[in-house]
């Protein structure tokens, strides 16, 4: 099975092809993988809370698309139901559900 660090990549690049360079560049290149627990809740490193906070208010809905659409070759994912979305830390992470 790929790692949790391949998955993200891969996601990563779902994520460049649907946002402008500059963009992609600023908010979802720097996201680094802390745990994928259960296949079905992230959290991710990101450099910091006003990051941790543009990433959920504006790109959260592509991020989970992004691994729902790289991650589904292993699992088939179900609807999820409104799931907490958490920003937290120094450095800052962002853990969310995907809702499997």
């Amino acid at each position: 099975m790929d790692s949790f660090k391949d998955v993200l990549e891969a996601a990563q690049s779902y994520c460049k092809a649907q946002m402008a360079e500059p963009t992609y560049n600023l908010y979802i290149d720097g996201l680094e993988p802390i745990s994928f627990e259960d296949s079905s809740h992230i959290t991710l490193s990101v450099r910091n809370d006003f990051i941790c906070k543009i990433v959920t208010d504006r790109y959260l809905g592509l991020l989970k698309e992004a691994f729902k659409t790289r991650y589904k070759r292993r699992r088939k994912f179900r609807k999820a139901n409104r799931k907490l979305t958490t920003c937290a830390g120094t450095l800052g992470s962002l853990s969310f559900a995907l809702g499997i």
